[in-house]
C-alpha cells in the first residue's frame, strides 16, 4: 500500500493559538501537526482508488463506501433471515451461515432486525449503525460521516486480539476493566501500576532492564520473565519518553492482559459493590451478571464487562481456554494474526494446537493436552522443574489457592498461585476436571467415587456402563451410556446453544444449555454429537431388570413379528411404548443367583433376592452398579415380583399324592382344569410346574386361617357372587 503522504494533497493552515476554525469531516482527510503548523492530508487521489484514513494505522487504506456496504449487505444468495430455519448455507442471506439448522451470522458479522451488518473497528470507516461499532467495543458510536468512534475520553489501539478503545487520560490504564463513569479503577492505576513498553517492538526475551523499548517482558530482578503470550503491549497516547524521561525514547504503550488471559481471571466484586457488571466464567462458557465495587484498590480483575454483549464477543466466541496459534509477521508482534481456515492443507495448525470451529471461524486453539500440561499452554522454552507453574507475586495481587491437572498423577491437585502463571491454573478442582477430563476420556467425565475418579486396571472394575480407559486407568462413559442420558438442561441462568443426542428419534437436536449442573449428553457441536452418538438406540424399558445386550454393550433389537429378530434363550420380546427390548422373563430373573455388581460412584448398600431354593427373599450386600436382575430395593419388592409360594398368581404348585413332589407339565404332559403349566425358578434353575389359574384363585371361598397370635390382620378376598 502506498504511504499516505504520496496519496495525499496538502493544505497548510497557520493559526494562531486562539484562533478556532471551522472544517467539514470527511473520511478521506485528516489533520496533522508538523512543525508547529497543522496540515491538512487528503487520501483521495484522481489515479488511485477511493480511500479513507485509519485513526489507528495513521495511514490512508482502501474501503468500501457506506453504500457499496449496504448493497453487498443485501446481496443475499437466499432470503432466510437470523433465527430461521435452514438446511444449507444458501438458504441464508449474506454474511450468514447455517449452523445447527438455525441461520447466523458470521463471527465477523452482527446481527441487527435479523440481517446481518459487518463489525467494523474503533477508528475505522463503513459502517451505518451503532450496532455495528459496539459489538467489537461498548459505548462506541457510528458517526454521520461512517467512522466508528469510542466513546469519550478514550481513542482506538490495536493489539494482536483486536482494536480496543483504551483511555486517553494519565495516568494510563488497561482497557478492562472498564472505567466506571470514565475514571479507571483505582487498583488498575495505583496497587497495580502497568509495565511499560514499545508496541513496535520484536523483543520479548530481554526487557533492556525495564527500560520500555522491547515488547512485553517483565522485568523481575536479574531475570526478565517472558509473558509476551499473555500480555499484549496497547500503544496509549499518554505514554513517551516526554512524560516518562526515566524511560526509553522507544516507550509507547503499556502491557495490559491478553484476551485469553483475561478470560480466565477470577469474579472481584471489590469490598462495597453496587455497579452491575458482568464476568466470564471459563469453566461454563457463559457470562454472568454481579456487582462490582469501582473503587477498589486491591485485587482489580480485568474479567469486567459493562455489558453481556462485551463479555460475550470478548471471551465467548475466541478459544474456550487459552490463546489461538498466531502466524508469525516479519515486521512486529502487533501484525501477527490469528491463524484461521486451519482446515486447509496450507494453513494447518502445529502439535499443540486443534483446529477448532468457533462460529463460522476455523481457529487454532490449545489441545486439552497442552492446557494441562506442565506447560500449561504455554510457549515456554524449556520444561517447568514441576508439573504447576505458581507464577511469581506481583503489586497488587496475593497468593491464592488454585488447582493444575497433574500430569503424573493423572488428578487435579491444588497448589499455591502467585500470579503471571500459565492456563493450568483453574478455579475450583470441578473446573480443572471438567476440562482436563478430555484427556482421561474422549467424551464425558470419568465416573467418581466421593470426589474421586475411579480407577481401574480392566473393563471388569468398572460397570458396564463405563470401559477402562487404558493409560489413564479410569472408567469413561461407554457411548451408548452418554448417548442415551436424557436432555438436561441446567441448574444456571445462561443461555448456551449445545447438541444433544435424541436416542427415541436417533437425532442429534439442538437445545439451549443454561451453563451448569448438566450431564455428558452435551456436545457443543452438532458434528461432535453425531460423530460420537451415530446408531445408538434408546435403552428399552423393562417391567424388572435391564434388556438384553450384545458383546459390546448394545441393546438388543427384537420384533413380535413373526419373521422379525429374536431374543434368546430367558428373554421375551417386550415393548414399552417407544421400542422393542428383550426382557428377562419372571422365571429367569428369580432364579438368578444373587451378585454383588460392580463397585461404582453410588457406594455399597443392601438389596434383597429372591432364593428359588427357600422360596423366600433375602438380603445381600451390593456393590453399586450391574449384577443381575435378581436385585430389588426391599423384601415387599422382591416378594411381589416372584410371588413368593411359588406361583406368579399367588397358591403352590400342584404336588403328586403319592410322593408329595410338585408335579412337573410339559406340552405333552398337561394339568388339571383348575391349574396351568407355567415356568417358575426352581432349585436355581426354571422348571414347569402346575400352578393355580386366576379363576380357580378367585373362586375359592375366604378362609380365616388358625390364631397363631393375639393380632388379627385384615385381609381381602374376590366374591365371585357379588363380583
Amino acid at each position: 500500500m502506498r504511504s499516505s503522504e504520496s496519496w495525499s494533497t496538502m493544505q497548510q493552515f497557520r493559526q494562531a493559538p486562539s484562533v478556532h476554525i471551522k472544517v467539514t469531516y470527511t473520511p478521506s482527510k485528516y489533520f496533522m501537526c508538523v512543525d508547529g503548523e497543522v496540515i491538512q492530508f487528503d487520501c483521495s487521489h484522481r489515479n488511485m482508488p477511493p480511500a479513507v484514513f485509519n485513526q489507528i494505522t495513521r495511514e490512508c487504506v482502501q474501503e468500501e463506501t457506506t453504500d457499496n456496504h449496504i448493497r453487498r449487505r443485501r446481496a443475499t444468495t437466499g432470503s432466510s433471515r437470523v433465527g430461521d430455519v435452514c438446511n444449507f448455507n444458501t438458504d441464508c442471506q449474506r454474511g450468514m451461515f447455517c449452523g445447527g439448522g438455525i441461520c447466523s451470522c458470521l463471527s465477523d458479522f452482527v446481527s441487527i432486525s435479523q440481517h446481518c451488518w459487518p463489525k467494523v473497528n474503533p477508528g475505522e470507516s463503513g459502517c451505518v449503525e451503532n450496532r455495528q461499532c459496539e459489538a467489537v467495543w461498548p459505548g462506541t458510536i457510528c458517526t454521520s460521516a461512517g467512522l466508528c468512534e469510542c466513546p469519550k475520553e478514550t481513542v482506538p489501539s490495536r493489539t494482536r486480539d483486536g482494536t480496543v478503545c483504551i483511555s486517553s487520560a494519565i495516568p494510563p490504564a488497561c482497557p478492562l476493566p472498564e472505567a466506571h463513569n470514565g475514571n479507571p479503577n483505582p487498583a488498575t492505576v495505583l496497587a497495580n501500576p502497568p509495565v511499560l513498553c514499545n508496541s513496535l517492538s520484536s523483543e520479548t526475551r530481554s526487557s533492556n532492564n525495564g527500560d520500555g523499548s522491547t515488547w512485553c517482558v517483565y522485568p523481575d530482578g536479574e531475570q526478565d520473565v517472558y509473558i509476551a503470550d499473555t500480555y499484549n503491549c496497547i500503544s496509549h497516547p499518554q505514554v513517551n519518553n516526554e512524560l516518562f524521561n526515566e524511560y526509553s525514547e522507544k516507550v509507547d504503550g503499556i502491557c495490559c492482559h491478553n484476551r485469553a488471559f483475561v478470560c480466565i481471571q477470577p469474579l472481584e466484586s471489590g469490598d462495597e459493590p453496587s455497579v452491575p457488571r458482568w464476568w466470564y466464567n471459563s469453566a461454563t462458557g457463559t457470562c454472568v451478571q454481579f456487582m462490582w465495587d469501582p473503587d477498589t484498590i486491591t485485587n482489580a480483575s480485568p474479567n469486567n464487562f459493562r455489558t453481556a454483549e462485551h463479555c460475550e464477543s470478548y471471551c465467548r466466541d475466541t478459544c474456550r481456554r487459552g490463546g489461538p496459534e498466531f502466524a508469525s509477521s516479519k515486521f512486529s508482534i502487533l501484525d501477527e494474526v490469528p491463524r484461521t481456515n486451519c482446515l486447509a492443507s496450507t494453513s494447518r495448525c502445529d502439535q499443540d494446537h486443534q483446529c477448532t470451529l468457533i462460529g463460522s471461524q476455523q481457529t487454532c486453539c490449545p489441545t486439552a493436552a497442552h492446557i494441562c500440561s506442565a506447560n500449561g499452554g504455554r510457549l515456554l522454552l524449556t520444561k517447568p522443574p514441576e508439573n504447576y507453574d505458581r507464577g511469581l507475586q506481583i503489586a497488587g495481587h496475593k497468593s491464592v489457592t488454585r488447582y493444575y491437572y497433574d500430569i503424573d498423577q493423572g488428578r487435579c491437585v491444588n497448589f499455591m498461585y502467585q500470579g503471571l502463571g500459565n492456563y493450568n491454573n483453574f478455579l475450583t478442582k470441578q473446573d480443572c476436571e471438567s476440562f482436563c477430563s478430555k484427556l482421561v476420556c474422549e467424551n464425558g467425565n470419568p465416573l467418581r467415587i466421593g470426589e474421586e475418579w475411579q480407577r481401574c486396571e480392566t473393563n471388569a472394575d468398572c460397570p458396564s456402563s463405563h470401559s477402562c480407559q487404558g493409560s489413564h486407568k479410569v472408567c469413561c462413559p461407554t457411548a451408548q451410556s452418554l448417548c442415551t442420558q436424557p436432555k438436561r438442561l441446567g441448574d444456571c441462568t445462561s443461555a448456551v446453544r449445545r447438541y444433544w443426542y435424541n436416542a427415541a428419534t436417533r437425532t442429534c437436536e439442538m437445545f439451549q444449555y443454561t451453563g451448569c449442573q448438566g450431564n455428558d449428553n452435551n456436545f457443543p457441536t452438532l458434528v461432535a454429537c453425531q460423530q460420537r452418538c451415530r446408531g445408538i438406540n434408546v435403552e428399552p424399558k423393562c417391567q424388572h431388570g435391564r434388556a438384553f445386550r450384545d458383546r459390546n454393550g448394545n441393546f438388543q433389537q427384537c420384533s413380535d413379528k413373526q419373521n422379525g429378530p429374536k431374543c434368546p434363550v430367558n428373554y421375551v420380546c417386550s415393548y414399552d411404548g417407544t421400542t422393542h427390548g428383550c426382557c428377562p422373563t419372571k422365571a429367569f430373573t428369580c432364579s438368578l443367583n444373587p451378585d454383588k455388581g460392580v463397585q461404582c460412584g453410588s457406594g455399597r448398600s443392601y438389596r434383597y433376592y429372591f432364593n428359588s431354593n427357600k422360596q423366600s427373599c433375602e438380603s445381600f450386600q451390593y456393590e453399586g452398579c450391574d449384577g443381575n436382575a435378581n436385585n430389588f430395593l426391599t423384601s415387599e419388592d422382591c416378594q411381589h415380583y416372584c410371588g413368593v409360594g411359588g406361583c406368579p398368581n399367588g397358591g403352590m404348585p400342584l404336588r403328586d399324592e403319592a410322593t408329595n413332589k410338585p408335579m412337573s407339565c410339559s406340552e405333552n404332559k398337561s394339568c388339571p382344569s383348575t391349574h396351568e403349566c407355567l415356568s417358575i425358578p426352581v432349585n436355581g434353575n426354571v422348571g414347569n410346574r402346575c400352578c393355580p389359574t386366576k379363576q380357580h384363585i378367585c373362586s375359592q371361598p375366604p378362609q380365616q386361617g388358625n390364631h397363631c397370635s393375639k393380632i388379627s390382620v385384615g385381609r381381602f378376598y374376590f366374591n365371585i357372587v357379588t363380583r
